[in-house]
């Protein structure tokens, strides 16, 4: 019963003696490395054969040859070659004399887990490295992770934010607010917003949010990116002033225009269409409702019929 169970176990299992001849391995053990047979691995040279590096295969032996267990990861070789992470436990087998006179030992190939810590190890370092600062948050609001950028930001070390509340570096996260917070961030799942961050000598700056709500081993936590905006909004302000000075700049030259009765108008080459000054309508005498634009349109509403047809040639030729 014991062997059928063994035999029938997910994980590899092999047993031999303490001289290391190979004598059993169960069904896993084959379909892992490849022989068929605990004699065809031996004739391999045994289960050393199946240690990449001779000198884990020492250790291990060595352990086992003193009574003690040995535990731990290494890399592992199939028949055809191909080398691959495994977690081994090796025990030895002692009679009822106390003497050594094998081993066994129960071997798990981790490839997946090892290409998956790997994945999150990227990641990890990804965020860590990313331009804007990361902020993960506990349903408490304290900060369980942030990353570089975030610390630069704020002028704190990772071990002196870890643990703080978001109170202590948002001025605006109030209790209340923060409860409006989750009730969104569970409806809707993620958002974006503008708040502000204090740092650790007390100045202050605008940022840009976006919020996640992850769920996780039956707890929730909000994953946040933060993006430092001083820069955007002084952009904005400065475009919104050069905006406001040319509307001023607009408005002062049709007030001249309207007093010396004298148009402007803008040729656009690409589109083929002008762009009248308010005085231009009034020389023409010309509705801006009954105006389109369009070249043609001038040709025939403000154009002498004598002069359309050069008109006309003088706009194909430079047309684009």
């Amino acid at each position: 019963a014991i062997a059928k169970a063994v035999d029938g176990a997910s994980d590899a299992i092999g047993i031999s003696d303490a001289q290391w001849r190979h004598f059993y391995q169960n069904k896993a053990l084959s379909d892992l490395f490849g022989y068929a047979t605990a004699g065809e691995l031996q004739a391999a040279g045994g289960p050393s054969a199946l240690i990449k590096d001779p000198q884990v295969a020492k250790e291990l032996s060595d352990n086992i040859m003193r009574g003690k267990s040995w535990a731990g990861e290494m890399d592992l070789v199939t028949k055809t070659g191909r080398v691959f992470p495994g977690y081994t436990r090796a025990d030895a087998i002692i009679d009822s004399e106390g003497k050594i006179i094998g081993l066994i030992a129960i071997i798990v190939d981790i490839s997946e887990r090892r290409r998956i810590e790997e994945q999150l190890a990227m990641m990890k370092h990804s965020i860590d490295r990313h331009y804007d600062g990361a902020y993960w948050l506990d349903r408490d609001n304290r900060f369980i992770y942030v990353n570089d950028s975030a610390c630069k930001a704020l002028g704190y070390t990772r071990e002196d934010l870890i643990g703080k509340s978001l109170t202590e570096v948002n001025p605006k996260a109030t209790p209340e607010r923060l409860e409006q917070v989750w009730a969104r961030l569970r409806i809707a799942g993620f958002f974006t917003s503008q708040s502000k961050h204090r740092r650790k000598d007390g100045s202050e700056f605008p940022v840009e949010i976006v919020s996640t709500y992850v769920q996780f081993g039956g707890k929730e936590y909000n994953c946040g990116f933060a993006q430092d905006i001083t820069a955007k909004q002084k952009a904005e302000k400065s475009a919104h002033e050069a905006g406001e000075q040319i509307r001023r700049s607009e408005a002062a030259l049709q007030a001249a225009q309207a007093v010396s009765h004298v148009g402007s108008w803008t040729w656009h080459i690409q589109t083929n269409r002008l762009d009248w000054s308010d005085e231009m309508y009034r020389i023409f005498g010309i509705e801006k409702e009954c105006f389109t634009g369009d070249l043609s349109d001038i040709v025939a509403q403000a154009i002498h019929p004598d002069d359309r047809a050069a008109v006309e040639e003088s706009n194909r030729s430079v047309a684009i």
